[in-house]
């Protein structure tokens, strides 16, 4: 299996309980999809072999943790 990373952006949350969309973005790094699930990011990059292999949402985390990175 080769390498892989995902790249996501996220969501602001504030102090109080709210959440809400901000005019940012955040790009994260990592290995570990339980970290893309709990910022909640509306796009997600998967690399493969340092190529962007595919993008969506958050479906595709859930995706590789239960089928792997070949059902991509």
């Amino acid at each position: 299996r080769s390498s892989s990373e995902a790249g996501v952006a996220g969501r602001q949350s504030y102090g109080d309980g709210r959440a809400g969309k901000v005019e940012r973005s955040l790009l994260v790094i990592t290995h570990y999809g339980k970290i893309a699930e709990y910022l909640e990011p509306d796009r997600v990059h998967v690399m493969i072999n340092g190529k962007i292999a595919v993008s969506g949402g958050i479906e595709i985390i859930r995706k590789i943790e239960d089928e792997g990175y070949t059902a991509l």
